[in-house]
């Protein structure tokens, strides 16, 4: 039989503290822990965690090739090309090439999409997928998630 080599620590917390954010914000006890832990130690810090504004984020534009890249994009979206989004095997890719399709799809882009075999191409693009892009015209390739 196989034991668990791993054990679960769990982190020692302010308990008043969780109590407190469990009363104030009506929620589990399980769920304060996860706050607390977090950092998440007031209902305006757990506001602006749940509740997010535009102004806490960063410009997206300040990623170098970003105007570039939006406006390849836009040109492909307009012009109706072929635009194929191309991320991994795993969890994380998996979603992250839904949710860009789904996305492109609702833009009405010609939107196709390509995950590689993970046993025969493994991580990152391969041949097969070059030579799929090619027989299917593809315009544009976005690539999503293709490190560890």
């Amino acid at each position: 039989m196989q034991t668990n080599k791993f054990l679960w620590k769990e982190t020692e917390l302010d308990h008043n503290l969780c109590l407190a954010m469990e009363k104030d914000l009506k929620v589990s006890s399980v769920i304060s822990k996860i706050l607390v832990a977090r950092g998440i130690n007031d209902f305006d810090s757990a506001q602006d965690y749940f509740r997010p504004n535009k102004k806490q984020f960063h410009d997206g534009f300040l990623m170098k090739g970003m105007k570039e890249s939006v406006t390849r994009l836009n040109e492909a979206i307009n012009t109706q090309q072929n635009i194929l989004i191309y991320g991994d095997y795993d969890v994380d890719g998996t979603c992250s090439v839904a949710m860009m399709v789904r996305f492109l799809k609702s833009l009405k882009a010609n939107v196709f999409y390509y995950q590689p075999h993970r046993e025969k191409e493994g991580y990152g693009i391969s041949l097969n997928s070059v030579e799929w892009a090619t027989k299917n015209k593809i315009n544009l390739i976005i690539a999503l998630r293709l490190w560890n």
